[in-house]
Formats: C-alpha cells, sequence, structure tokens
C-alpha cells in the first residue's frame, strides 16, 4: 500500500447525520487524555491500561496518532457528534491506497456512554 497524506481526503466529507471527524490537534491532548481514561474503552483491548503509568502510556500513544509519518502516513481525528460538538473519541485512517480508493481504519474507540 502507498503513502496516505490527508491532503486526499476532502474532509467535509468525514460527516455523517450523528457523527463527524475533526483532525486531531495537540490541543485535543487533554481532553482526550480525560475521555480515554476509562478501563471499559480498552476491556479488549490493552493499548492503554489505567495504572499509575497511565500518563506516560497515554502521552505515548497521543504523540504517535499526531506524528502523520509514522504507521504508513495515518492521519488521526477526533469523533464529535454533530448535535453538540462533543468529542467522543478517536478513530487513525491509514495504509491508504490512491489507486485502489481504499483506506485502513483502526485505533478507534469511543466513550462507554455513546
Amino acid at each position: 500500500m502507498g503513502c496516505f497524506f490527508i491532503m486526499n481526503i476532502d474532509i467535509p466529507k468525514l460527516k455523517g447525520r450523528h457523527i463527524y471527524l475533526e483532525l486531531l490537534l495537540p490541543e485535543h491532548r487533554e481532553i482526550i487524555r480525560q475521555l480515554a481514561r476509562d478501563e471499559r474503552i480498552w476491556e479488549f483491548n490493552k493499548m492503554l491500561l489505567i495504572d499509575e503509568n497511565y500518563d506516560k502510556m497515554f502521552d505515548a500513544f497521543f504523540e504517535k496518532a499526531l506524528d502523520k509519518h509514522s504507521m504508513n502516513g495515518q492521519q488521526s481525528f477526533v469523533i464529535k457528534l454533530v448535535k453538540d460538538d462533543a468529542l467522543i473519541g478517536m478513530t487513525r485512517l491509514y495504509e491508504h491506497s490512491e489507486k485502489d480508493k481504499v483506506a485502513t481504519i483502526g485505533y478507534t474507540w469511543y466513550i462507554p456512554s455513546v
């Protein structure tokens, strides 16, 4: 698969009836840190553990999410509700192929209340 860069995606089209994607920015760090602290999110995926090392693990997770050159040009997004712009999770697009018009979606999580 080729390298993926967000310039090839029409961002306004990443909006549905109930949710939309917004590019992940450094300013999202603290709200995401608090939302991701819910153990239920990581019940089946142990990417983050809620223990004394959480902040260190979270910072590494977040920095990788911001790094557009990792994972073959991945691009990270926050997930927001259309009705009130509430931030409810994160996702990433990576392993993009212009030729095949596909991208892998992963590293997605939502707050349990959704």
